[in-house]
């Protein structure tokens, strides 16, 4: 792992939204030494948990510029309470990663999200 993990457990009002920093998961080189363009994978895998006592979605967004969402993956449930923690683990696409949480309609009393980058598995 290259880039520090996503990681909070500030609960979430009623319908909010919590988004992580972008995460560079790959570096592709202005100039390379050959002809043919390389990229370096830093991290080819995102994985974490998702607890939370009221139910909502996390979401995982790739970028190639660190700043538009270029491809997200399906929208990942969390239900309410320790039945309903979500564990994932999700190839990561484009050069950068973040995560998104949408709370539902009751805000938190309780929550914690992490991200750690990995590499092959």
């Amino acid at each position: 792992m290259r880039d520090f993990p996503i990681s909070t457990t500030t609960a979430l009002a009623a319908a909010a939204t919590f988004t992580s920093a972008w995460k560079r998961v790959r570096y592709i080189p202005a100039v390379t030494f050959t002809t043919v363009p390389q990229a370096f994978d830093w991290a080819e895998y995102i994985h974490g948990i998702a607890f939370s006592d009221v139910a909502g979605t996390l979401w995982i967004e790739h970028s190639n510029d660190g700043v538009t969402v270029h491809s997200q993956d399906a929208p990942l449930p969390v239900g309410a309470g320790l039945a309903g923690a979500l564990a994932y683990n999700r190839p990561t696409y484009g050069v950068f990663v973040r995560l998104r949480y949408v709370n539902g309609a009751v805000a938190q009393a309780t929550f914690s999200l992490s991200g750690i980058l990995s590499g092959p598995q």
